[in-house]
C-alpha cells in the first residue's frame, strides 16, 4: 500500500483514468479489497469523498478532482525542490571556498592551485583575500571552506591544521651605505646577517598597514630590540614595501619569499639580529571538525609548496 504522496497521487490517478475499482486493483498490481480500504482509509482522513461509487463508471468529485490537481503541483514543487537541494549540494562540492591574505595569497597559491588543479581538474574554485579577523568571522558563519591565517590567536573553538611556516626579516638594499661595511658573504633568506641594533636605529622603516598583524609584531620588534625608526611609512601592499625597500628608501620588516616571488636588478640585503630569522607559522582553519576531501587536498598542496621554500 501507498508509503509516500507520491504513491497515493499514482493510485488515484489509475483509479481515475480506470473509472473502476477492479481494473484499476490490476494495474497497480494489487487486490481489489486492497485498494477499497486503501480510498476507505484516505477518505475517513481527509472526511471527504474523493470519488462517487454509487454509480458504475465510479467518478472524481469535486473535491477528489480539487485534491489530485493540487497533490499533483505539491509532488512537482517536491521534485523541484528535491532537484535543486541535490544541484546545490554537487555544487559546494564542486565550488572550494579559500580565504587568504592579499599579500600572502601572491606568494603561495600560483603554485598551490597548479598543483591542486592537476589532483582535482574538475574542482572549481573561489579566491577571498581579506585580513584574518575577517576570514575567521567568514568561518564562523559558513562562507569559506577553508581559510590560510599566520596565527590562530582569533580561531577559538575552530579547528585548526599547521601547513608550515614562513621565514621573516628585516629586508633593505644590498648597496644601503649604512650596512656597507658589514660582512655579505653567505647573505640570504635563512642567513641572514647579523647587524647591531645600533645600526637600525633611525633608519626609515616601510610597515604594513597598521590593522595588519604583520604590522603588529614589527612594532613587538621595535619594542624588544628597543629600535628607534627614524620614520615610519605605513604601506598596505607589502610588494610596494619590498620594492621601496630595494631602492633605498627604507627598511621593512617582510616575508623572504618576496625575493622569488619580485625579480629586481636591485639586490634584497636580509638583516637581523642574532643573525637567524623570525619564523611564523601558517595555519589552515576550517569549519567542521575534520576538513573536507578538497580542504584536504588543499592543504597538503600548500604543505608542499612551503617546504619547497
Amino acid at each position: 500500500m501507498p508509503r509516500r504522496n507520491s504513491d497515493t497521487l499514482y493510485y488515484l490517478s489509475v483509479l481515475a483514468e480506470e473509472q473502476n475499482m477492479t481494473r484499476a486493483a490490476d494495474r497497480l498490481y494489487i487486490s481489489q479489497p486492497a485498494l477499497t480500504a486503501f480510498l476507505n482509509r484516505l477518505e475517513a482522513d481527509l472526511n471527504v469523498r474523493l470519488f462517487d461509487r454509487s454509480a458504475v463508471p465510479i467518478r472524481l468529485t469535486d473535491a477528489g478532482r480539487y485534491f489530485i490537481t493540487n497533490m499533483q503541483r505539491i509532488e512537482v514543487m517536491k521534485n523541484q525542490l528535491m532537484d535543486d537541494l541535490r544541484s546545490m549540494d554537487q555544487s559546494i562540492q564542486r565550488i572550494l571556498r579559500i580565504g587568504i591574505g592579499r599579500n600572502r595569497g601572491a606568494m603561495l597559491m600560483p603554485e598551490t592551485l597548479k598543483r591542486l588543479n592537476a589532483q582535482l581538474p574538475d574542482l572549481r574554485i573561489r579566491l577571498y583575500e581579506d585580513r584574518d579577523i575577517n576570514m575567521v568571522e567568514s568561518i564562523h558563519h559558513g562562507m569559506l571552506d577553508v581559510a590560510v591565517l599566520e596565527t590562530f590567536a582569533y580561531i577559538g573553538e575552530l579547528p585548526y591544521t599547521m601547513i608550515g611556516q614562513e621565514q621573516h626579516c628585516f629586508i633593505t638594499s644590498y648597496d644601503h651605505p649604512d650596512f656597507a661595511h658589514l660582512e655579505r658573504d653567505g647573505n640570504a633568506p635563512d642567513h641572514p646577517i647579523d647587524a647591531d641594533v645600533s645600526l637600525l636605529n633611525q633608519q626609515n622603516f616601510l610597515c604594513p598597514n597598521v590593522r595588519s598583524s604583520l604590522n603588529d609584531f614589527t612594532q613587538w620588534l621595535f619594542s624588544n630590540y628597543r629600535v628607534r625608526p627614524r620614520d615610519i611609512i605605513f604601506v598596505s601592499n607589502n610588494v610596494t614595501a619590498y620594492q621601496l625597500a630595494l631602492k633605498n628608501l627604507g627598511c621593512a620588516f617582510l616575508n623572504t619569499r618576496y625575493a622569488d616571488l619580485i625579480r629586481t636588478k636591485e639586490r634584497p640585503l636580509y638583516i637581523m639580529p642574532g643573525g637567524h630569522p623570525v619564523y611564523r607559522r601558517l595555519y589552515a582553519v576550517y569549519p567542521s571538525s575534520e576538513p573536507l576531501p578538497e580542504v584536504a587536498a588543499l592543504i597538503r598542496c600548500m604543505t608542499e609548496v612551503l617546504a619547497a621554500g
